[in-house]
């Protein structure tokens, strides 16, 4: 790979990506001025934020999309990377400010990072360099429990936090990269059961959860936090009609929502735009994942397989889990919609993900014309 120089990146997820970060951040400024007005007299304090991290995250991904993807698969950076993220996860558990009854963030003056979202990305770093190793037999138990203790780890560090909906976000990618990369059938039963399990035990020894998934059953019943945030995302939603209010024009977002700009940013989406724009929306991140599950099929080597199929897997997750909860199809969960909810740590490191995605098309492009030729000569 060294001698193979890089081509083009992939122009259309270029473009895609960039169309919907654009969105998130008119969205954050018309979802959450009344929220920051409530809050300290200043409509842009959001805005402003989001802003900012989504121009570092923009010159980010321009800058790692030069990276040769291969770098990821150095020994000295994926054993740094992984204290790092033990280290970072740790202070933020034991030693981070508690905002609503939950450790999740390390602060340094008014500069706040939540490590999980860093965790996420190692992990998948992680796992595709050790199921793509040649000399690494997934099919054999024994070799499936060793790659598993580093993710299991950092998905017990951050149940304690409590933040279940991250937790959750992180086994389905570990579930998603075990399955492409050939795991056993049995295994991936067992290991799917003990998910299940330590996801039940877990609902069931947290009252806020539990409260959460009763929501979706009795959402006007007694009236609970979680309950009113539902029907008030129906309301949103329900209210949009076919065209909707208008850009800026929400009522929900008028302190019904509590969490507008952030967890429930689709309803107000869809409150403003309506349904059409609502099918844009779905549009433009369906073309996206599939464009990027294309690339699958033309990536290089198993490694940048693997490693875009994690990437596209914690997308294409929490894009699903996030619209499926503004619809009540689903417990509220906390899962931000990629690129566009508020929350500077994820929309960075999502665009640093897509990032090592173009290097990869940069490649993976010059493949396919290279069997293309090969094709015409024959």
């Amino acid at each position: 790979m060294k001698k193979r120089r890089q081509g083009e990146m992939d122009k259309t997820i270029f473009l895609l990506v960039t169309i919907i970060v654009m969105i998130g951040v008119i969205m954050v400024y018309s979802s959450s001025y009344i929220q920051a007005y409530y809050s300290n007299r200043k409509m842009y304090h959001f805005f402003l934020s989001n802003f900012v991290y989504a121009v570092i995250g923009f010159i980010g991904m321009l800058i790692i999309s030069k990276i040769p993807y291969t770098f990821y698969r150095s020994k000295g950076l994926s054993a740094m990377s992984i204290v790092i993220t033990v280290i970072l996860l740790a202070i933020a558990r034991f030693f981070g400010p508690t905002i609503n009854g939950a450790r999740r963030w390390i602060q340094v003056g008014s500069f706040t990072f939540m490590p999980s979202e860093l965790a996420k990305l190692v992990c998948t770093l992680y796992l595709a360099k050790k199921c793509s190793d040649r000399t690494f037999n997934i099919k054999k138990v024994t070799n499936l429990v060793r790659v598993l203790i580093f993710p299991g780890f950092c998905a017990g560090l951050i149940i304690i936090q409590p933040h279940i909906s991250t937790m959750i976000t992180l086994l389905v990618i570990i579930a998603y990269i075990l399955i492409i990369a050939g795991i056993n059938g049995k295994y991936l039963v067992s290991v799917s059961g003990i998910m299940l399990l330590i996801s039940i035990v877990v609902i069931r020894f947290s009252s806020y959860a539990k409260s959460r998934i009763l929501a979706i059953y009795s959402p006007s019943i007694t009236g609970s936090r979680a309950e009113v945030q539902v029907l008030n995302s129906l309301y949103a939603i329900s209210s949009g009609g076919f065209f909707g209010r208008g850009l800026g024009n929400s009522i929900q977002k008028y302190l019904y929502l509590s969490a507008s700009y952030n967890d429930f940013i689709f309803s107000v989406y869809a409150e403003e735009f309506g349904f059409i724009g609502s099918v844009i929306l779905i549009l433009l991140f369906f073309i996206l994942i599939l464009r990027c599950i294309q690339l699958v099929k033309l990536a290089p080597d198993k490694f940048s397989s693997l490693l875009v199929c994690g990437i596209v897997a914690q997308i294409a997750f929490q894009f699903t889990v996030n619209v499926a909860v503004s619809l009540s199809l689903m417990p509220t969960t906390g899962v931000p919609l990629p690129f566009i909810s508020f929350g500077g740590t994820s929309l960075v490191i999502s665009m640093a993900s897509m990032g090592i995605v173009l290097n990869v098309s940069r490649y993976g492009r010059r493949i396919k014309i290279s069997r293309e030729l090969q094709e015409v000569k024959e």
